[in-house]
This record gives structure tokens, C-alpha cells and sequence, in this order.
């Protein structure tokens, strides 16, 4: 039942994500749209979490800061980003884009990943590695199913990389979730997306 019910509320997530990004598109550079937009559908999801789905886990556990936590999130960050940028040799898109002025990066490397770890690491993956628990299931099995779950989550929620490249962040900064809390996770996603900016960067300018 949590499942279906992680599920459902993702689907209605991502209708209005588009409805919502649409919107503010038109408004707002696009590259602060997709971050502003789940700012703003985090402040439904939150309470769908916690009302409807009786999602009671304390907030304080999950993101303290430990030194030992933000050095693994850099360091799995920064490795998840080299390997996409290797892979990205042999395998790109079609098409690439021009870097964002100062403010998108801003946005890539610190809104983006504060927003999208809240959403897919602490509320999906993290209500389900609690359901799971608490319905008897062994731990290595609520490791690793809500892991699936939220990269599968992750993948078709995204456009700008080929899905099977973004196996490697997504596992990543589940594996870092499970393994410390999400503030270690949303380290690793700001350094992941900082080696891709410097790689395209790079790329563009010197390639």
C-alpha cells in the first residue's frame, strides 16, 4: 500500500510539476522554474506525506550535518561526476546546450539539489525505507526496494541525460541516504552537478 500510495502521489507530482513549470517558465528564466517549481509543489507534498500518508519520521535525524557524512557525499558526488563525464565521451546527447549566466548555476549546483534530494531521497525513499521496517520486512530489503523505487522515480522525472547515465547519480545519492541522511545526499548532487558545469564548461571553451 505505501508503494501505491508513493506512487500516486508522484504521478500527481509530476502533473502539476509540468502545469507548474509551464507557468513560471513564462515568468522566470527557465533555469529557475524547474527549482522554484518544487520549492512550491514541496510545500503540498510535505503535508500529503505527513497527513495522509501518517509519515511521522522527525525531521532533525535526517539532516544533521555530520563531517563524516559531507566528506562521503563529496567524494561519491565527485566520483558519480567524473563517471558521467567519461561516459559522456563516447555516449552524449544530441544536442548541448549553453551554460546558464551565474544565477542558473547558482541554481543548478544549490537550489537543485536541496529541492530534488528533499523529494526524491527524503520523502520517497525515506517513507518507504520506514513502511517497509515497520511492516516486518528485513532491512537490507527496505535498503534496496525504496532505493529502486526512488531511482526509478528519479529517471523518468528527467530529460537532460540518457536514462541509464543517470543510474549512476541516482544510485549514488540513494546509497549515500541510506548509508548517512539526506544533507550528505544533497552534497553529493551539489558536487555531482558542479563536475558536470565544469565539464561542459571545459568542453565548450576548450574542446
Amino acid at each position: 500500500m505505501a508503494f501505491l500510495m508513493a506512487g500516486a502521489v508522484h504521478l500527481l507530482y509530476r502533473l502539476l510539476f509540468g502545469e507548474v513549470n509551464s507557468f513560471l517558465a513564462a515568468k522566470i528564466p527557465e533555469y529557475l522554474a524547474g527549482p522554484a517549481t518544487g520549492s512550491l509543489l514541496l510545500l503540498l507534498i510535505i503535508p500529503i506525506y505527513r497527513i495522509l500518508l501518517s509519515d511521522s519520521r522527525p525531521f532533525s535525524r535526517s539532516f544533521r550535518p555530520e563531517p563524516r557524512a559531507l566528506l562521503w557525499g563529496f567524494l561519491v558526488g565527485l566520483l558519480a561526476g567524473f563517471l558521467v563525464l567519461l561516459i559522456a565521451l563516447f555516449w552524449s546527447p544530441a544536442s548541448e546546450s549553453a551554460l546558464p549566466p551565474v544565477g542558473g548555476l547558482l541554481a543548478i549546483m544549490i537550489w537543485t539539489p536541496i529541492v530534488e534530494e528533499l523529494y526524491y531521497r527524503f520523502m520517497i525513499q525515506g517513507y518507504l525505507m520506514g513502511s517497509m521496517v515497520e511492516h516486518g520486512h528485513s532491512r537490507q530489503a527496505a535498503k534496496m526496494i525504496p532505493l529502486a523505487f526512488a531511482t526509478v522515480c528519479f529517471l523518468f522525472s528527467h530529460d537532460y541525460f540518457i536514462a541509464p547515465v543517470l543510474l549512476i547519480p541516482s544510485l549514488a545519492f540513494g546509497l549515500i541516504f541510506i548509508q548517512w541522511n539526506v544533507t550528505a545526499a544533497m552534497i553529493s548532487h551539489a558536487v555531482y552537478n558542479a563536475v558536470l558545469i565544469g565539464g561542459t564548461y571545459v568542453s565548450q571553451n576548450h574542446g
